[in-house]
């Protein structure tokens, strides 16, 4: 992923773990830059293979959009270090699509808001506070079985 300026050593390692993975938990503290994590990750990820789909669930919309706000601070900075690559990409208050076709979506946890995708990335932030755990599950384990290489983060 090149040389790393902005994440720190313990983020560093988490990322070298999620890569070796297809399903990774991050078990950490709050406040301990799980989210600015993952939407690196994300941002990364949609970089690196165009035409990719990450999907973000997180337990409300407010915080599904709250995540993606962090994918946009990364987002931003690309364009500032180099703006054309980025420089068509489409932003919204639920997504982000990059010039290669790449796009970021946020969604909230409901089963039927995250039916019908095929994710290369499956960010399910906070889990845990997430309600009706069982049936999100069951929505999103399809969407991350049609592609050999997908992760759940």
């Amino acid at each position: 992923m090149g040389k790393n300026v902005v994440l720190l050593p313990y983020q560093i390692e988490a990322i070298e773990g999620i890569n070796k993975s297809k399903y990774s938990i991050l078990l950490w503290a709050r406040q301990t830059g799980k989210s600015f994590l993952v939407s690196y990750y994300a941002f990364i990820k949609a970089i690196e293979k165009s035409k990719s789909l990450t999907v973000v669930v997180s337990a409300s919309e407010r915080q599904s959009i709250e995540v993606l706000r962090k994918v946009k601070v990364h987002l931003e900075l690309a364009k500032y270090l180099d703006n054309e690559i980025f420089e068509d990409s489409k932003i919204s208050m639920h997504g982000i699509e990059l010039q290669n076709g790449s796009r970021i979506i946020s969604v909230p946890a409901n089963p039927d808001t995250i039916r019908g995708f095929s994710a290369d990335l499956l960010i399910l932030d906070e889990f845990a506070f997430m309600p009706f755990q069982s049936g999100i599950w069951k929505a999103a384990f399809p969407m991350i079985t049609r592609k050999k290489d997908s992760k759940v983060l």
